[in-house]
């Protein structure tokens, strides 16, 4: 009974049974699905012929028979596209008259299902992977392959086979159809003959008569010893479809076989017209003769093919003595990906070097599946520096939407490929991608293979004005690392002192002071900034003239901030404006957070989200404003100790700039200490009062909500924030959901080698 409950809270049966749920409420059997779904399909199959362009995700190519949408409903069959359930609840929806708005939340739940069932299964691959590599010898794992592979080989051929059989009916056809044209020739030259005589007509008209009728004649004999040939090809291929099918079922019984997908069909041989409809019903014997003589070479074609499949299937019944390599190569290119990734895997790390485990890495970089991709870009990345098909594989990763292979192709141009003239044609055009994340990647590509390259230092320059600031701020990091006292970058970033956005002239400041210390116009610019009306941007100017090493007692000039205020006059959107650590602390801690307070962090909107990978240090740093403000009680604190000594060191150093300082009793601190069902309630009570507090630290606080209650609590916060109230949150599915207009803080790494680490390389 529990193993039962187990897997009813699993994702790909909740989504089965969301999926038979909507079918019941439409009273719609799996087999009226099925018809439904080739109704589709052969309307598609309509307007395909009709010249309209292929769907990505066609209806013919889905699986939608009534076994498997058994299956499916149970959890057991493979997963479905998100095409496949829009256009089942399509059906659903409309056989149930569903109005739109119901219509749309279905999908969007639907939606959920098939990605949390995606992700499970993926994760379910990867422990299946894991234990098979630390329990399962080499050679058990390479036998599970061979049967997987002779399983597909036998797929095919059946379904060549099946195909076989289609061209040689078709062909039948078609000469049952010239016979029968002849036919009607010869009975028509008799009937001119007969006339003929009894007209009296000349000789030449009644040789020539004779002549169509001869060659009429040896047309049909021709043609029905073709039919005949046919016929009997016909009758082998049936008998071998049936042994190929014998196959198809034997393997799938196999111990090691464990889920059989029904391979796609592969596509159909091009059917030459032999004879067209209009020659038929106006015949002309050198017409049919052409058509004869293209019979005959199809026929001497197939036969061969026949022959050859025959023999295959008659000689070679079981699979050949294991050839390990050779095994591992072919599964490669299996359509399961899991028998696809353990392949790979295997050469990896038995045939590291040889040729053509790195061919087939090259291949799999294009592979459908990112994890698979991932692993052979790395690979490449990592075993065959200076090798040009490497190289080649590497820059067209560049391209790939998933950032993890982005990074790693990246990471490996600029390793293994230093100088390279095409590498770094690659990484400029990067510069220009939309994504933002593609940008930030390439900026820091460019860093680490091209340091004082001027090309490179051309392109990165844009971007010091990108859009987005983590991106600027990288930009400008890497220029100073990799252009240090470059006065052109200088020259720049003084230019953007001027710009109108806070954010630009703060990014700017901070890398001024930093490249440029003992620089006396970069010193008459950051005094400049001491007026400016963002808070932001004078802390950091103010900041900067500390590190200044010209005339100490005109550029140590303070400005006017403190802990408890901002200046009279100047708008700021939160409570809290900024954090930071002074570049003396030694404060420890996660290096993403530290290198972040280390440059600055501003909240200077109502909404704040902290968002980062794990290990980042999102939580140590909502810990550590929680303790130096003082919101936090006496046992949290005692807890803190003993389970988060960093934030407490943290807490010590930080550096705070506030707007209007709230009390401590007018902060609320939400950590992960406090997640348990019965917090949940509290938070949704305390949000939905009137409100006590003016700021909130809340750290996941909709870990595990659905969706519904997820938009609930943001947008009582968006409320809030319009009154006033101030939220810095840590979430790790923010971007999902989270009310618009927040501000995104993210705590990344900025060196490609460490978005290796986070990978686990």
């Amino acid at each position: 009974m529990t193993q039962s409950v187990d897997r009813d809270e699993e994702p790909d049966v909740a989504l089965g049974q969301f999926l038979q749920a909507q079918s019941q409420a439409a009273c719609l059997s799996a087999r009226e699905i099925e018809q439904r779904f080739q109704h589709r399909a052969d309307q598609e199959k309509e307007l395909l012929e009709a010249g309209q362009d292929a769907p990505v995700d066609p209806v013919s190519g889905m699986k939608f028979s009534k076994s498997h949408l058994d299956r499916l409903f149970k959890g057991t069959a493979s997963l479905p596209s998100r095409r496949f359930v829009t256009m089942f609840l399509e059906i659903t929806s409309s056989t149930v008259g569903i109005q739109p708005a119901l219509h749309r939340e279905l999908c969007r739940k639907a939606d959920e299902l098939l990605t949390a069932a995606r992700r499970y299964r993926r994760s379910q691959r990867v422990q299946k992977s894991a234990a098979s590599a630390s329990h399962k010898p080499t050679e058990v794992a390479v036998a599970t392959l061979q049967v997987q592979l002779e399983l597909e080989r036998a797929h095919r051929t059946e379904d060549r086979l099946r195909w076989a059989l289609s061209d040689a009916q078709l062909l039948m056809t078609t000469l049952l159809q010239i016979i029968g044209t002849l036919r009607d020739i010869i009975t028509g030259l008799d009937v001119k003959h007969i006339q003929a005589l009894r007209d009296g007509a000349g000789v030449a008209a009644m040789d020539a008569t004779a002549n169509q009728r001869l060659q009429a004649l040896g047309h049909k004999a021709k043609a029905e010893s073709e039919l005949a040939r046919v016929n009997e090809r016909r009758v082998l291929l049936e008998s071998l479809w049936e042994q190929a099918r014998n196959n198809v079922h034997r393997l799938s019984l196999h111990p090691d076989v464990t889920e059989v997908e029904t391979l796609p069909a592969g596509p159909a041989l091009p059917q030459q017209e032999l004879l067209s409809t209009a020659l038929l019903a106006q015949p002309a014997l050198t017409d049919i003769a052409v058509a004869l003589g293209k019979t005959q070479e199809i026929n001497n074609t197939e036969e061969l093919k026949a022959h050859e499949w025959q023999q295959d299937l008659i000689s070679n019944p079981h699979p050949e003595p294991i050839d390990e390599l050779a095994t591992l190569l072919a599964a490669t290119q299996l359509s399961d990906a899991a028998n696809r990734e353990t392949a790979l895997r295997t050469l990896i790390k038995n045939w590291p070097q040889d040729p053509r485990t790195r061919d087939a890495l090259v291949r799999l970089t294009l592979d459908d599946q990112p994890h698979i991709r991932l692993l052979a870009t790395l690979n490449l990345a990592q075993a065959w520096p200076g090798d040009i098909a490497a190289r080649g594989a590497l820059i067209a990763r560049t391209c790939d939407l998933d950032p993890r292979i982005l990074a790693v192709a990246v990471w490996g141009l600029a390793k293994a490929w230093p100088g390279d003239a095409a590498a770094l044609d690659a990484l400029v055009s990067l510069t220009l991608d939309h994504s933002e994340e593609s940008r930030e990647i390439a900026v820091q590509g460019l860093g680490e293979g091209w340091p004082g390259n001027l090309v490179a230092r051309n392109a990165l320059l844009p971007l010091v004005e990108d859009r987005v600031k983590h991106v600027r701020e990288t930009t400008v990091e890497v220029l100073l690392e990799g252009w240090p006292g470059d006065s052109v970058v200088r020259d720049a970033l003084l230019t953007l002192l001027r710009s109108g956005e806070a954010d630009v002239r703060e990014v700017a400041a901070v890398g001024l002071s930093m490249g440029w210390p003992s620089d006396a116009s970069v010193a008459d610019a950051l005094l400049g900034l001491l007026d400016d009306d963002a808070p932001t941007v004078v802390w950091a100017a103010e900041r900067g003239l500390t590190l200044i090493e010209l005339a100490p007692d005109r550029y140590h000039r303070r400005a006017a901030l403190t802990r408890h205020g901002w200046k009279a006059g100047t708008h700021a959107s939160g409570l809290l404006i900024g954090a930071r650590l002074p570049y003396e602390s030694s404060a420890a801690g996660p290096k993403p957070a530290i290198s972040m307070l280390h440059r600055g962090i501003s909240f200077d909107a109502g909404i704040n989200v902290i968002s980062g990978g794990n290990g980042a240090g999102k939580s140590i740093l909502l810990k550590a404003l929680a303790i130096q403000i003082g919101c936090i009680g006496e046992a949290v604190k005692r807890k803190m100790r003993t389970q988060s000594p960093w934030a407490q060191g943290l807490a010590r150093d930080l550096d705070l700039l506030w707007s209007k300082n709230p009390t401590p009793g007018e902060c609320f601190y939400f950590g992960t200490e406090m997640h348990d069902r019965r917090r949940r309630y509290p938070l949704e009570k305390l949000l939905g009062a009137p409100p006590k507090y003016r700021l909130f630290l809340l750290d996941e606080p909709t870990a595990s909500w659905d969706r519904g209650a997820k938009l609930r609590l943001y947008g009582r916060m968006q409320e809030l924030a319009q009154q006033g109230c101030q939220f810095i949150i840590v979430s790790s599915d923010f971007r999902d959901s989270g009310p618009a207009g927040a501000r995104v803080i993210r705590l990344d790494s900025r060196r490609l080698g460490e978005r290796m680490q986070v990978l686990g390389w």
